[in-house]
């Protein structure tokens, strides 16, 4: 043997038992025509590995058993095509050409080698269902031995194939996160770790998936992706990994798994064809859903693109048969899923799971955080507005505040986060009060408590319009010429300037659809004005509410990247999902009117 042929033999053999093959490229000159068409076979190979092809990647690696002269080198190569049989989901074919392995027993005192040969017998006790086997092998190897990183990260990817039949599914991710961590910066070892966390996750049943509960979000991550996989039907693919990609929009999956996985997914329409609403339309909240239903109707019913009219199905739901109304619509075949509006019906769904089959806006917030796939949750929140006030009165110069709100839980919740806001920028409460049915009375009582009055700037008011033209005049002897400020509440959305004169200077943030329609609102709003003259008059807001709640379906994918400006507000959505108003406009009532303060 030529001493040229005898040094890339012994190259490529180091390599190999290395666990890495370098890319070979641009002029190469071996002198031997057998080793370069060797060494472009390998580089052949590697490059389907990184394109996951990896039944031919297997092919390839068992013709260069056949080109290559050095027996070390050979029995690396047949390993790895064996290997590659694995991550080709072939296991029978893997069996085959492990089975035609016959070395010597001192063949394997190499150790790189040795290693290789025990991953794989490890993996075939695997596939044959031995645990006890697979873990004798398995133990037999000493990790602080293997000398490259690419064997580092095989003995942790078997670790965690060895957990999950253990049914160890959280120790399993554990170890293949420990194996990116060994990966470093390299993208090939980064990929393929990835791919068999995929391949391995993927196989995990719904259940299994389902128990895992951890605050690791790059775990959770990987669940999430995991469950959306199982759960969602391939229509509904596109949809809900935009939604985990929102959820999780640093993680590691996004790089190499999540192209991979779509690639070969249709792309969704930007409009649902076929929309499922589901509201509480009878019982207490009937009137409420029945606006709600009309305001999504006029844009479906209104809109100028006739050769875009989806179907929309109506289903009455409430907390006692939400599940069983909402696998009806699932069967539907439905685009998106609206609804349900009770937080207790909400609740309910998203109570045993972790992934939604079909993507869904509830038409409500939760109060505590649901970690829940292709869930959206939209709502006429005050506590966005109190955000908004506390942005306003703290850029208008304000610094201590005293806070008047309804002692009912919703005032209460609202207080709460008045206070939170408020404090975080700096400010200091004075003094709060949680005012009854008898505060004409009692809201002196508590004035008189006050101490420190002069070092108040501002009042926060939380009341509707009947409460707040009584609450107005009893601040006039302290706090004559104080600034209070309100939510859309103290509004009723229509004009009397016989009521509401009492409210002089009282400054509010409301929505466009009350302070400044433009565009097609304004033919909506007659509309409905025609058809519901009095449910105008009651429950205005509720109509934007439902025209927004039809229109959020085209421009969800893109709330993550700029507000959207609806007839509520301007529309964001955060990282779980929940669609805030960030932005309204500010109005103040002089002589009866409120008046859009530009």
């Amino acid at each position: 043997m030529s001493l040229t042929r005898f040094l890339i033999i012994y190259l490529l053999s180091f390599f190999i038992l290395s666990g890495c093959i370098p890319f070979i490229s641009g002029q190469t000159n071996f002198g031997d025509t057998m080793e370069m068409q060797t060494a472009n076979t390998v580089n052949t190979v590697r490059q389907l590995e990184i394109q996951g092809n990896y039944h031919a990647a297997a092919q390839k690696y068992l013709q260069i058993v056949v080109e290559t002269n050095n027996p070390i080198a050979q029995q690396s190569y047949q390993l790895s095509a064996i290997e590659a049989f694995f991550k080709a989901n072939m296991p029978n074919e893997a069996k085959t050409e492990f089975s035609k392995i016959n070395a010597p027993q001192s063949f394997y005192s190499l150790g790189n080698l040795k290693a290789k040969y025990q991953f794989l017998q490890a993996k075939m006790a695997l596939v044959d269902g031995n645990l006890v086997q697979a873990k004798n092998y398995f133990n037999t190897i000493d990790f602080a031995k293997l000398m490259s990183p690419n064997l580092k990260i095989k003995y942790k990817q078997i670790q965690a194939q060895i957990f999950l039949a253990e049914n160890k599914l959280l120790k399993a991710i554990n170890e293949w996160n420990i194996a990116d961590k060994l990966a470093g910066t390299d993208t090939f070892l980064i990929r393929e770790n990835h791919r068999n966390l995929w391949r391995n996750l993927s196989l995990q049943p719904v259940a299994e998936l389902e128990t895992i509960t951890t605050t690791d979000k790059t775990i959770r991550g990987w669940i999430s992706l995991a469950l959306l996989n199982k759960v969602v039907s391939i229509k509904h693919l596109p949809t809900s990994i935009n939604h985990w990609k929102l959820r999780f929009s640093n993680h590691v999956a996004k790089k190499y798994i999540v192209p991979e996985f779509i690639a070969n997914i249709p792309v969704s329409l930007n409009k649902p064809q076929q929309i499922a609403l589901l509201l509480p339309l009878t019982g207490k909240y009937g009137d409420r859903s029945r606006i709600i239903q009309n305001g999504f109707f006029i844009v479906s019913e209104m809109n100028e693109n006739t050769n875009f009219i989806p179907t929309i199905k109506i289903f009455d739901t409430n907390s006692d048969n939400i599940l069983q109304e909402y696998q009806k619509a699932v069967e539907a075949d439905v685009d998106f899923i609206v609804g349900p509006l009770e937080k207790e019906a909400i609740q309910v769904l998203v109570k045993n799971t972790k992934q939604l089959p079909v993507p869904t806006l509830v038409l409500n917030h939760l109060k505590t955080d649901v970690d829940v796939g292709n869930l959206y949750q939209f709502a006429l929140s005050p506590e966005d507005e109190i955000k908004i006030i506390v942005e306003r009165a703290w850029m208008d110069g304000h610094r201590t505040a005293v806070a008047f709100v309804p002692d009912a839980n919703w005032g209460n919740d609202v207080l709460n986060t008045f206070i939170t806001a408020w404090k975080a920028k700096g400010g200091k409460i004075i003094s709060q009060y949680s005012y009854d049915a008898e505060f004409e009375k009692n809201i002196p009582i508590n004035l008189r408590k006050i101490k420190n009055v002069e070092a108040v700037d501002m009042i926060f008011m939380l009341a509707f319009p009947s409460a707040a033209i009584k609450i107005r005049p009893l601040f006039k002897y302290k706090w004559k010429n104080i600034p209070i400020y309100s939510t859309s509440h103290i509004y009723a959305g229509v004009i009397d300037t016989k009521r509401d004169a009492k409210l002089t200077g009282i400054r509010f943030a409301d929505m466009p659809w009350i302070l400044k329609l433009a565009g097609e609102a304004k033919k909506w709003q007659r509309s409905l004005k025609n058809s519901w003259s009095d449910e105008m008059k009651k429950y205005k807001r509720l109509f934007a509410f439902g025209i927004d709640a039809y229109n959020l379906l085209s421009f969800l994918k893109e709330l993550n990247e700029y507000n959207w400006q609806g007839q509520t507000g301007s529309l964001v959505i955060d990282d779980k999902g929940l669609i805030h108003r960030n932005q309204l406009y500010w109005a103040e009532f002089i002589q009866g009117e409120a008046q859009l303060l530009e």
